[in-house]
């Protein structure tokens, strides 16, 4: 039985139209009593407020789970409508919703239900070729107008071998109750931990333990901000069964890693095929090094598709075996991970897949082992102690690793993505298992390089070259763009950035190059009437500024930290003088060291020339709410060195 759910109090204050008729008959009475609470004092902007959001899960001795969840939330402006509905998830086979049932109350007092035409069943990752994993989903749509309030009431069952669960408690809208409970079969335990917000104490009574947070202040959605998943509040927690459930135990990491390397550790056996391919890849006379690039960008060329089976039984951490990749030459992330350690193995080289959270560096929490934290497979390859490259770590016990995407086809072996450096990472093996934090590369290995050669003539026209070399993730940003492009579509996608730097710019020639460390590109283009003439005598020049000019933070006031990627860029432009012209002023010399980062930029005359020389360094990481202001003034200092003009005089 699914315990009864605690009655919501009323608010003093009504919060709906005072004198609507709520038609009692057409709503459950968790909605109604959701619909009379009074919206709290707070975020008063905000465009929706969730009432209620309450999720309760029964768990069996089999580890059958039913959820039963309310879901009502209050739409206060046109901004707010898109929290007006609910996307429920379940996985084919494994599980099903044996109903969803949803409501939006009209400020008149008009109820509109939603029946089974308005339900739609979708899969959950579109990409994939194939993938169990599906969502029901309910909107509200035109019928969300301001004052309205939307509920939703969803059971559901699954079996899964899972015994971890976690909530994000919120999105960006503020909430005004969120509850959460589990019941267990008797002797089972149950753990629990709070991320981004203080610890939310369990009440437990008998075998239900609820946990319940109230009027949580809406997020503000803002430019540089970290992910949601690390703003949010969180609520992670682990039922523990009894040695005798025949339930995975993942009480500890060490537990976490030996349950992966059951299922991950198989597939990788080495055949006479894959040692056959491993010889073809790898000379006999290379380094270490040289054989995980070898086989890393054999294995990252691999085509990439997924097919998701069992998700509940723990299909989605378990590869396909080594041998059939080699055959069908397609595979997800941890089945090309696993090819690759199966050709490192047949090598001599030996590998460990790594569990890690992709696009959001800090969402694995070390304080909570569950595999679920984990999103995307990737390699640590045992290496000389002598190499150097930014992916290394050395680990104490493990010894220096070689951290490897094969997934990634846009970062070179050697290097790896923002979105996983300095995250968390299960390093996978049934007794040497461990957490290890990810290599962060530093700036100066994210380099971009720009070399100007321009020429100015009397008239003002602006003509020149420009070489652009991209070095680490920003090669690789680069590269990602690019791809989603044509040859044509690129080179003007680059014109409209050049002439948002020089005005008016035409560009003559492009020639983009890339390779597997960097990508170059390199043009010539004409900017007519380029330079201003105050006077007759007198031309004023802007140099190219084509910089970051860092992230906009022009409000006032600032609720998240600042995501800041570390990278590094090197200016240098060599103007040549029209005739008559001598140089009348140059840009002041300009020196800036913060913890931010450092900004120097030059300006000198070299006969008919005039040389400017800039640097900038970001340090990377996250800068509190509240040094917003020292950001923003970096920035400005640095966009006003660069935007600095030349005057030129005709003596």
């Amino acid at each position: 039985m699914i315990p009864r759910l605690p009655a919501i109090a009323l608010a003093a204050t009504i919060a709906w139209l005072p004198g609507a008729a709520l038609r009692a008959a057409s709503v459950p009475a968790w909605l109604k009593d959701a619909t009379a609470l009074a919206d709290p004092p707070l975020d008063r902007d905000a465009g929706a407020i969730v009432l209620v959001d309450d999720i309760a899960i029964e768990i069996g001795a089999d580890g059958r789970k039913r959820t039963v969840e309310h879901y009502a939330v209050r739409v206060r402006k046109p901004t707010g409508q898109s929290a007006a509905g609910i996307s429920e998830i379940y996985q084919a086979g494994a599980g099903r919703i044996r109903g969803l049932k949803a409501w939006t109350i009209k400020p008149s007092g008009q109820v509109v239900e939603y029946g089974r035409d308005r339900i739609l069943d979708l899969a959950l990752v579109n990409d994939d070729v194939y993938n169990d994993m599906r969502r029901q989903v309910v909107r509200a749509g035109e019928d969300a107008e301001p004052g309205c309030v939307f509920g939703a009431e969803v059971t559901s069952d699954e079996r899964t071998v899972f015994t971890n669960f976690e909530w994000q408690l919120q999105e960006t809208w503020p909430v005004l109750v969120a509850r959460r409970s589990i019941k267990t079969p008797e002797q089972w335990a149950i753990k629990s931990v709070t991320f981004n917000h203080a610890p939310i104490e369990p009440i437990v009574n008998g075998r239900v333990t609820q946990w319940e947070v109230r009027n949580l202040k809406g997020i503000l959605k803002e430019p540089a901000m970290p992910a949601l998943s690390d703003l949010a509040p969180r609520l992670a927690a682990t039922v523990l069964p009894p040695a005798d459930a025949r339930l995975p135990l993942f009480d500890a990491w060490s537990s976490v890693s030996r349950w992966l390397s059951v299922i991950q550790d198989p597939p990788a056996a080495v055949t006479d095929d894959i040692r056959v391919k491993s010889v073809a890849l790898a000379g006999a006379d290379m380094t270490v090094l040289s054989k995980v690039k070898a086989f890393g960008r054999y294995v990252q060329n691999v085509r990439y598709i997924s097919i998701q089976m069992g998700m509940a039984q723990g299909g989605g951490y378990q590869p396909h075996p080594a041998a059939d990749l080699l055959v069908k030459n397609y595979g997800d992330c941890k089945d090309k991970a696993n090819f690759l350690r199966s050709l490192l193995a047949a090598a001599g080289i030996r590998a460990y897949m790594v569990a890690v959270h992709l696009g959001d560096p800090g969402y694995v929490r070390e304080d909570w082992p569950s595999p679920t934290q984990f999103n995307h497979a990737i390699l640590a390859v045992s290496v000389d102690a002598s190499v150097e490259a930014p992916a290394m770590i050395r680990h104490p016990q493990l010894g220096p690793l070689l951290i490897v995407d094969a997934t990634d086809d846009q970062t070179p072996v050697g290097e790896l993505s923002v979105d996983l450096q300095g995250g968390l990472g299960l390093v996978v093996s049934p007794t040497e298992g461990a957490i290890v934090r990810l290599p962060v590369t530093p700036a100066d290995r994210n380099l971009i390089e720009r070399r100007w050669t321009t020429q100015l003539d009397a008239k003002g026209t602006l003509t020149g070259s420009l070489v652009e070399t991209s070095l680490g993730e920003e090669a690789s940003n680069l590269r990602r763009y690019v791809s989603g492009l044509s040859a044509a579509g690129f080179a003007e996608a680059m014109e409209r950035r050049i002439a948002a730097s020089v005005r008016g710019a035409r560009i003559d020639r492009f020639e983009p190059t890339s390779a597997p460390d960097r990508y170059d590109v390199s043009l010539s283009f004409t900017a007519p009437a380029y330079a201003q003439a105050l006077q007759p005598a007198l031309l004023l020049v802007q140099p190219p500024a084509l910089g970051d000019d860092g992230p906009d933070l022009s409000s006032p006031t600032r609720t998240s930290p600042i995501r800041l990627d570390p990278a590094m860029a090197k200016e240098r432009i060599e103007l040549k003088l029209p005739a008559g012209f001598v140089v009348d002023e140059l840009p002041a010399t300009a020196s800036l060291e913060t913890t931010v980062g450092r900004f120097t930029a030059t300006a000198r005359a070299e006969g008919d020339r005039v040389v400017l020389e800039r640097s900038l360094v970001l340090v990377g990481g996250l800068v509190p709410a509240d040094r917003a202001g020292d950001v923003r003034q970096f920035f400005e200092r640095v966009r006003a060195a660069r935007t600095s003009p030349i005057v030129l005089k005709k003596p």
